[in-house]
């Protein structure tokens, strides 16, 4: 109990759920608005800290229902991280400021792209990883999520389907779409995640790392985005 607030306390410290990657122009801070926006959304308490230098984050997020945003380039959100989740725009794995958010991160979720040099870099990823393991042992990768997808190029096809079948325990498999109304979202100033694929997508993207990372916290029946996935591709979302 919070004698203060006269409030029940959670059991849980706050789930830090650091988004990165081995090189720039993966979406990481567009995961990490949509994120944030779609938890906020269905009820959860989320923190969202803005750590990379480029400070983008926190032109975007602003009043959203259940989301408290954070300047975190001076790192005093290290101390005392509040909320159910976490999220952190963190900078690439390549930055020296990176590692001591992975030092204080549950989790770290990879964007990448559909492109030669993103399998290229994945060894370089797993690397720096393990490296970070050295001082934070209980680190988890969430993922990898495949951002600025086009099925109609065939090379983004043919290196899909070859992260399908060399690493299906790290591939989230619902790629985002590369649409220009999500590419332009972050500069747009516009509330919310637009509405269409792309929104669709984050949803089932949301709702699976819930799964994986803080299944307690996840509703009986999937939020209507998820629902609305599912009749998209013809799918039953269970």
């Amino acid at each position: 109990m919070d004698f203060a607030t006269n409030r029940p306390t959670t059991a849980k410290k706050p789930y830090i759920l650091a988004v990165s990657s081995q090189k720039g122009g993966t979406a990481r801070t567009t995961t990490s608005l949509a994120l944030a926006w779609t938890w906020g959304r269905l009820g959860l308490d989320v923190t969202l800290v803005d750590a990379d230098p480029v400070g983008a984050t926190g032109l975007v997020a602003s009043d959203w229902k259940g989301v408290r945003f954070i300047d975190g380039r001076s790192g005093d959100w290290l101390k005392n991280p509040i909320g159910d989740l976490v999220v952190v725009d963190a900078p690439a794995l390549t930055a020296a400021e990176s590692r001591s958010i992975l030092d204080l991160a549950h989790g770290v979720l990879l964007t990448g792209s559909a492109d030669p040099l993103s399998i290229r870099t994945l060894t370089v990823t797993n690397r720096r990883l393990a490296q970070a393991r050295q001082t934070n042992p209980w680190l988890k990768v969430a993922g990898l999520l495949i951002t600025a997808y086009d099925e109609s190029v065939p090379l983004q096809v043919e290196i899909l389907g070859h992260l399908r079948r060399s690493c299906p325990d790290l591939l989230i498999d619902h790629p985002i779409p590369e649409l220009q109304e999500i590419r332009e979202w972050p500069a747009s100033l516009t509330e919310g995640v637009p509405d269409g694929p792309a929104r669709l997508a984050y949803s089932v993207v949301a709702d699976e790392i819930l799964r994986l990372i803080r299944p307690e916290l996840r509703r009986n029946e999937p939020n209507q985005d998820v629902l609305s996935w599912g009749d998209h591709f013809g799918l039953t979302m269970v």
